[in-house]
């Protein structure tokens, strides 16, 4: 299963997106990233 798919079946399942952050957050931490690492990476570390 790819990111992708996941965010496919949230869409579907909640019947609307992410919020841009929440989006973010998700895929990094699909890719293995810690909420500490996303913080330093973004403006809201």
């Amino acid at each position: 299963m790819t990111i992708d798919e996941v965010l496919q079946i949230i869409r579907a399942k909640w019947q609307k997106d992410l919020t841009p952050v929440q989006e973010v957050v998700l895929r990094k931490v699909w890719d293995s990233q810690t909420y500490s690492d996303i913080a330093e990476g973004s403006k809201y570390g």
